[in-house]
């Protein structure tokens, strides 16, 4: 919570949202749309990472700023990939701890889009299980992950190594935060074929703020 605080206190959000809406207004008279649309996407991630509500927001909302993250990374890997969206409209309104999904996101965009001549495509689902958990989904038909590093992988998510090479700061991250609100029955699920497809799978249960 200390560490969160601290970052929010560092970046003032007017700081950065005001030139960015004075950027996006000069491009809306000057009719550049993809300045337009690459403004307003950022100020949305800031208000979303700075606004009230602290460390929660709502999985409708983070769902929103996800999309906005999306924008900017298209424009960054010129179309490379796709995102379809597969979440279910009952659990939107529940809660979830900022900026959970986007680091997953993150790493399908950023990892696979690595040597594969195809439009890679992400399917983010979301759905209400057994007893009330939640599960957030990633999949992503990118070039996968070996067997090797992905046992790594799952390894440190379970603290049973460290292992600097293969350590994936991202995914450690996600999964300490959702132990950390929710408890050590909860957390993330790497699963993966090289050349094939990664899927991570995030459960926790349902909450109201």
């Amino acid at each position: 919570k200390l560490q969160f605080k601290s970052l929010q206190s560092q970046i003032n959000p007017h700081f950065l949202s005001n030139p960015l809406n004075t950027l996006k207004w000069l491009a809306s008279i000057q009719n550049a749309k993809n300045i337009e649309e690459l403004a307003s996407a950022l100020i949305d991630i800031i208000n979303q990472a700075m606004g009230k509500g602290g460390e929660w927001t709502s999985i409708d909302k983070e769902i929103n700023v996800l999309k906005s993250y999306i924008t900017v990374q298209s424009y960054r890997y010129f179309d490379k990939f796709r995102v379809i969206f597969e979440v279910e409209d009952d659990i939107l309104k529940y809660s979830i701890p900022k900026f959970l999904i986007q680091p997953i996101l993150e790493n399908a965009i950023i990892h696979g889009t690595m040597d594969i001549d195809h439009l890679l495509t992400i399917i983010v689902k979301g759905f209400m299980g057994k007893d009330d958990v939640i599960t957030l989904s990633i999949m992503d038909d990118g070039c996968g992950i070996d067997q090797q590093k992905l046992e790594t992988i799952l390894c440190n998510l379970d603290n049973r190594c460290k292992n600097p090479a293969f350590n994936s700061i991202g995914l450690s991250n996600v999964n300490e935060r959702i132990k950390l609100f929710y408890g050590d029955s909860y957390g993330l699920t790497v699963n993966s074929i090289k050349n094939v497809f990664t899927k991570v799978e995030i459960f926790f249960p349902k909450k109201i703020n």
